[in-house]
């Protein structure tokens, strides 16, 4: 940021001397930016257009104050590793990050161990001015790892999901695990014919529920976005993979949404320019094939229908975890994933009011099983995925979830006494080793301006 507009500065410099941080300001101001401009386009916007940051003691407090001074508060107070962190709109295109220090040695910055200069009265005044120096020189400054959505330059640089990858490849896998359930459970519990319903009953009560305990609602910002992403990912994505399922064999459903790594690829890339590696690519031929091995059978009964709801619900769910991703909302998992559901939930209860008329008769058997496929199939399975995109790259995570069909095949021979034989057994080992190539990653230092 080269220069700042007169109500900029103002406000700036109202933010770090005047009563908006009035006993709560620790230090700062401090620049955030990043050493690689590409890597900006992956970010929410607000995060994008952030470019100061002050160290608070305590950001509730400071966002009464703003609050009462009529000045937007663009992040609720979210916590992260050093404490806290929120963001406020000073005045329009000025978005300001705190960083709230809750132990010593978040507000005792160890500046040469985050490679960052001190703060110093004489930064602190060129940037309230706008003045960035002779020759439009800057100071030094960190870079936010690529993975790190959250990462600001007066912290230190979360390590990411690189020092933890099993750890994140578990979270990752979680999902599709407890989605693989859900073939058994409706097949043995859930009344026939009502996938309508089903979908209903799916994801409008836990998302009441997690609604209800996080007590958030989205910000004016959010509010369009979330009905997108609701619809994407749950209001039409459920009918389109029950329509697909009752209109094709289901060994073709399954092999067509094995294409999901690859479309998730192509769209993270359009949207993202996150590139697929050679590994990723290779893991997801290697995986679709064996998709293909492990359930294609027959192709009798083939309908336009199904294959366009397949390819939809591929579609769907492909950009929404994309757009996920790129809008990641300042929120937890838990309320990003209620406000989901709720939205795709309300889409979808009158749409199976119209279509399949009154609610049938639920046995314990039902309720037990609508209980699993809402509470765990969807809720908690939701929030693992949605906890794996913003940490690891998207095509990453989107190659776990080839681990669907396999452990579908494994619920299917151990409960339902379907047939295994050398076919399966070999589309297993191509699945788990896809996934497992897809995973190599070159992990290049970071790099300085």
């Amino acid at each position: 940021m080269s220069t700042s507009t007169p109500t900029t500065a103002t406000a700036i410099s109202a933010a770090g001397t005047g009563t908006l941080f009035e006993g709560h300001l620790i230090s700062g101001p401090y620049e955030r930016v990043f050493f690689e401009p590409e890597n900006r386009v992956k970010l929410p916007d607000f995060i994008q257009a952030t470019r100061i940051m002050y160290v608070v003691d305590d950001i509730d407090a400071v966002y009464r104050k703003a609050e009462a001074a009529g000045i937007p508060v663009l992040q609720p107070r979210t916590e992260n590793t050093m404490g806290a962190q929120g963001r406020l709109e000073l005045a329009p295109g000025c978005i300001v990050e705190l960083a709230e220090a809750t132990t010593s040695r978040s507000s005792t910055p160890t500046w040469s161990r985050w490679a960052c200069p001190p703060p110093c009265a004489e930064h602190g005044r060129a940037r309230r001015s706008g003045n960035t120096g002779r020759a439009g020189r800057r100071s030094p400054r960190v870079s936010t790892d690529q993975h790190d959505q959250t990462a600001v330059v007066a912290a230190p640089a979360r390590t990411g999901w690189r020092t933890s990858r099993p750890a994140l490849l578990l979270l990752t896998a979680v999902a599709p695990l407890l989605w693989s359930t859900t073939y058994i459970v409706t097949e043995t519990a859930l009344p026939p014919d009502r996938p309508l319903f089903g979908a209903l009953l799916r994801a409008l009560p836990i998302g009441l529920v997690m609604l209800a305990w996080r007590r958030t609602l989205p910000p004016a910002g959010w509010r369009v976005r979330t009905v997108v992403l609701g619809m994407l990912n749950i209001g039409l994505f459920f009918p389109l993979i029950y329509l697909s399922a009752y209109n094709l064999p289901g060994g073709l459903a399954a092999t067509v949404q094995a294409l999901l790594p690859m479309v998730v690829m192509v769209v993270a890339y359009l949207l993202l320019r996150e590139r697929p590696t050679v590994f990723r690519v290779t893991g997801a031929v290697i995986g679709f094939a064996g998709v293909a091995l492990l359930v294609l059978g027959t192709t009798t009964g083939v309908t336009v229908l199904g294959l366009a709801a397949a390819a939809g619900s591929v579609l769907c769910t492909a950009v929404g975890s994309v757009l996920t991703k790129r809008w990641q909302p300042p929120v937890d998992m838990v309320t990003l994933v209620s406000w989901q559901l709720v939205v795709g939930g309300l889409f979808l209860l009158p749409v199976a009011l119209l279509v399949e008329g009154a609610a049938p008769h639920l046995d314990a058997k039902a309720v037990a099983g609508y209980l699993w496929i809402g509470v765990i199939g969807t809720g908690l399975a939701y929030v693992c995925w949605f906890a794996a995109l913003r940490l690891m790259p998207a095509g990453s995570v989107a190659l776990v979830s080839l681990v669907n069909p396999v452990s579908a095949t494994v619920l299917g021979v151990a409960f339902a006494g379907e047939a295994f034989g050398l076919p399966q057994a070999v589309g297993m080992a191509l699945v788990l080793g896809g996934v497992a190539l897809g995973q190599v990653v070159r992990r290049p230092g970071l790099r300085r301006s």
